[in-house]
């Protein structure tokens, strides 16, 4: 083959190698720790919000199923258990690990968990339970809220336990359908998480 036509040739591969590389880390969804975004680091910690590609970070945690749909309304977490399935533990079901810096934020502070959910379309959950968790220093115990057919919030408030400066537990917030037989689910689209002041845990 000419030179002319060689090296050409040669640079369209390499190109397109590159290109081919990249695709898998393009479409690598986020997992991990949910931690503050700048603006909401910028607006004072005051709230930490999960939605969109954030509820990828979901961890199944137990024998649940994720699924994630994209709606025109957004990104949807759908949470699928059965009966008896779960351990009453609160990171052996679905659950998010809150990072460093909102634990920091959180610690001996009272806060407000919202949730935005609604029963699936499958065996729709009724009801959905909630857990703020430190690990051993305590947790709000398991929060049981109503569903209504279409979208609402629900919420409750839990007074986290200051850590101690050299506790290295991490703090979880459990979310679930109340399963009373067979399969539930449960739509999730939505969670904020905000410091509070005064009042009384519920």
């Amino acid at each position: 083959m000419p030179d002319k036509l060689f090296y050409p040739l040669m640079f369209v591969l390499a190109g397109l190698l590159v290109a081919s590389g990249l695709m898998p880390a393009m479409d690598r969804k986020p997992s991990g720790s949910v931690s503050f975004s700048a603006a909401e680091a910028e607006a004072g910690y005051q709230q930490l919000v999960i939605e969109g590609d954030e509820l990828y970070k979901m961890v199944a945690g137990g024998e649940a199923k994720i699924a994630f749909v994209e709606t025109p309304g957004g990104l949807q977490a759908v949470i699928t258990a059965g009966a008896g399935m779960l351990e009453e533990d609160p990171i052996r079901g679905p659950h998010y690990r809150l990072a460093a810096d909102a634990e920091n934020v959180f610690q001996g502070k009272r806060v407000r968990v919202t949730v935005r959910a609604k029963p699936g379309a499958l065996r729709g959950a009724s009801q959905l339970r909630m857990n703020y968790s430190t690990g051993r220093q305590g947790e709000s115990g398991w929060i049981v809220r109503d569903l209504r057919p279409d979208f609402t919030e629900v919420s409750f408030e839990f007074l986290v336990p200051a850590k101690d400066s050299d506790e290295l537990t991490n703090d979880y917030l459990a979310i679930r359908p109340v399963v009373p037989d067979k399969t539930r689910e449960l739509i999730i689209d939505r969670i904020v998480i905000e410091r509070v002041s005064g009042g009384a845990a519920s």
